[in-house]
């Protein structure tokens, strides 16, 4: 995480220059913060015959989002997502162990996000959605990233973006939602970049 830290201390001295900033005190920026929610329900059934994996699920969950407003271009950003299956059968927790069953909460956002003109960092954990990295929203809990992200879009129609993912937090581990974790056995980064020309 070195460059990630690294990475932030650039974003602090930036910061202390800049002019541009919303709120005037720390308690400000919180005060105008915004909070968003969801109550979530899905239901999977699933009939594979062949591979005598035929289940069904029901989940329900919670997401709560805060993000704070800005001061001296900085900002926080949290999101806790939730899942319960409180009827599960054994069969079911076989068939959905990696995708839908697993009960319990995670922060799977916690981040510093620091905006300059045009050019946007972001560093903690992360849903990201890019071509090469993407966080699916296709089950209960979306996979999220540990990460450090640096968007430009000074050139007009083009979005520039490079960055560093450092854990991974997958959906579920077949007994409660995953915690973050390296991305291999040898705690390796995975290095990204992309332009976008429209």
């Amino acid at each position: 995480m070195k460059l990630a830290n690294l990475s932030l201390a650039a974003i602090l001295v930036a910061g202390l220059t800049t002019s541009s900033f919303a709120a005037d005190t720390l308690a400000d920026a919180f005060k105008e913060g915004k909070v968003s929610g969801e109550l979530r329900a899905w239901y999977f059934d699933r009939d594979r015959d062949a591979d005598d994996e035929s289940a069904n699920i029901f989940a329900t969950g919670l997401r709560l989002n805060y993000i704070t407003g800005s001061l001296y271009g900085f900002s926080l950003g949290a999101t806790m997502q939730s899942s319960f299956q409180p009827n599960a059968s054994d069969d079911a927790k076989v068939v959905f162990e990696d995708e839908m069953y697993g009960s319990g909460a995670q922060l799977s956002e916690a981040y510093v996000l620091y905006k300059l003109g045009n050019t946007t960092a972001k560093v903690g954990r992360q849903f990201i959605k890019t071509p090469l990295i993407g966080s699916s929203t296709s089950r209960m809990i979306t996979q999220s990233f540990e990460a450090a992200l640096l968007t430009n879009t000074d050139i007009p129609q083009t979005t520039l973006m490079a960055g560093v993912v450092t854990k991974f937090q997958a959906r579920t581990d077949g007994d409660a939602i995953a915690d973050f974790e390296a991305l291999n056995n040898d705690h390796d980064y995975a290095y990204t970049a992309m332009a976008i020309n429209n």
